[in-house]
Parts: structure tokens; C-alpha cells; sequence
């Protein structure tokens, strides 16, 4: 599945598959990867319902693309 296919009633589901390797989090200072839902911060003025950001940290890439490509398989 591509990234882009991802449906707004999967994003709690693709959270969900995430949470044990990238956490969900309410602040982007962090230097691991995180996961932060752009509306709840943003609000009205982020035009995007459901946008994810993820910030990746320094973990080892092919780690990152393993972790998301299995969530991503889950939805």
C-alpha cells in the first residue's frame, strides 16, 4: 500500500501499529522518531484533515522503513 492511499478512518489504526517503535507525541523535541497529528495542533487553519507528520529521528533507516512498511501493510 502507498502512503498516499491511507484513508482518514486508517490513521487510528496506522497509530495504533506504531505506537511500540514510533510514539505518538504532543511536541516535536525530541531526537527520536515521532508521530504528531497536524489538527489538533494546528487546527482550523491546517487546511489537510489527517495529516500525519512524522519526524524522524536517529534511528537506523532501514529500521524506520521496516517499522512504517509493516504498519502501512496492517491498514
Amino acid at each position: 500500500m502507498n502512503a498516499r492511499n491511507v484513508l482518514l478512518g486508517d490513521i487510528p489504526l496506522l497509530i495504533t501499529s506504531l505506537e511500540e517503535t514510533i510514539p505518538l507525541v504532543p511536541t516535536l523535541g525530541e531526537v527520536d522518531t515521532i508521530l504528531l497529528l497536524v489538527e489538533p495542533v494546528w487546527g482550523a487553519k491546517y487546511l489537510l484533515p489527517g495529516v500525519i507528520r512524522l519526524s524522524v529521528g536517529i534511528e537506523n533507516i532501514e529500521k524506520l522503513k521496516g517499522w512504517i512498511g509493516e504498519a502501512l501493510g496492517k491498514i
